[in-house]
Order: structure tokens, then sequence, then C-alpha cells
């Protein structure tokens, strides 16, 4: 895939020109979520993309509706291991979002990976990708391991991004804070971004996907 157009565009400025940002790191931009970055992709001309963590393909389903040019490659093992501590970490019930992932994506342009993700990063070529969307299991040690796994595969001027950029010290299961924090930290990443505004802590785990943040950041 041929990215030179792709790299002349300075993402960092549009989103400092469209938001009006004041500069901070992380900078947060409120009254955004990952809906506008699904926009954003097509808007900044990407094709070829990674979600890792499909489950059911709903927000890979918003990424190509919101995108009709992009080939989107969806790593999910949907299986059950020891060490995935959400509470869907039952086989029939990953078997069933398997299959409805494949129901909701088959009308688009969507290659669907059953592997884990460390296995399935050495399939794509580093530099080959417009971003990749991490969305895989939430803890610690996973959500680095996705980040150095999958960071080499986006090409230059594309985006790193990812879901649940949340802390509440009552879910053991999410560590996605951490994880960011220290990955951005160790690798003197200048200028990174979280989508949306912090909220109240929430003790109900409906209300989960009110309080998810999206952070992303530009290679």
């Amino acid at each position: 895939m041929n990215n030179d157009g792709k790299e002349k565009m300075d993402l960092n400025l549009w989103l400092s020109q469209k938001y009006r940002l004041i500069g901070s790191n992380p900078t947060v931009i409120a009254g955004v979520g990952r809906d506008d970055l699904a926009r954003w992709f097509g808007e900044w001309g990407f094709t070829e993309g990674v979600e890792v963590g499909t489950f059911q393909g709903n927000y890979a389903g918003v990424l190509c509706a919101s995108n009709p040019k992009l080939h989107l490659t969806c790593v999910d093992p949907w299986v059950c291991y020891d060490g995935y501590e959400e509470y869907v970490n039952q086989q029939w019930k990953l078997n069933a979002a398997y299959h409805r992932a494949q129901q909701r994506l088959a009308n688009y342009n969507c290659t669907l990976v059953r592997q884990y993700s460390a296995v399935a990063s050495e399939g794509i070529p580093d530099g080959s990708l417009d971003f990749v969307y991490l969305d895989g299991n939430h803890l610690l040690p996973y959500v680095i391991q996705d980040q150095y796994c999958w960071v080499p595969k986006v090409r230059k001027g594309g985006v790193v991004a990812g879901h649940d950029y949340l802390w509440f010290d009552w879910m053991t299961g999410i560590q996605v804070v951490e994880a960011v924090d220290a990955y951005t930290k160790a690798n003197r990443i200048k200028q990174w971004y979280v989508l949306g505004r912090q909220r109240r802590p929430t003790t109900n785990p409906r209300k989960l996907t009110q309080y998810a943040r999206s952070w992303m950041w530009v290679k």
C-alpha cells in the first residue's frame, strides 16, 4: 500500500485546529468519543486498519460504516482462557459473539482473524497499517503486550488508539490507564490524547459504556 500522500497530513495540527486544543499530555478532547474517531479515519483517508478485541463486532461495524473504503482486520481469539477476567469468559458466550460478529460484518470489507493478539500480529508487516485500535484483554500485562506487538505495524503518520481509558478501584479487570500511561512515558510519546471528559465514577457496570473513554496518538 502506498502511504506517501497520507503521511503528508499533520494529524496533530488537524486536531489542534479543529478543537482549539491547549497543549498538555495527555490532551483531553472533551465532547468526542470513539464514533468520532471512526469518522476521522474516513476523513484522513485511512484504508487499512486492525481492531484487536472485536467480540460481537459492534465497534468494527461503526468503523466500517463510517469509512466505506476501509479494509478492517478483526483480531480476537473468541476463546476462554485463564487471565481473561471479564464476565464473558465462558466459551458458549464467546462462540455466540463470534457468530454475531460474522453476521454483523458480513457486508463490510472485514477479515476476521480468530487468533490471540500477539500471534496475529506476526502476520502483519511492520508499517503497513493506517491505524490499530486496541480493545482486547484489559489487564496490565496484556495491554502492554498489545502495544508492543502492534505499534510497529502502524506506519509513520498513522494512529495508535484503544478503548476503556478509565479507572475505578473496584474494577480489577481494567488496567488500561496504567498500561497506556506507562507505555507513553517509557517511549517518550510527546503528544497523545484522551477522547471525552472524565465523568464521576460509577459502581454500576451497565453504565460503563458512558464512561469508557478512548485514547490515541499519532505515530
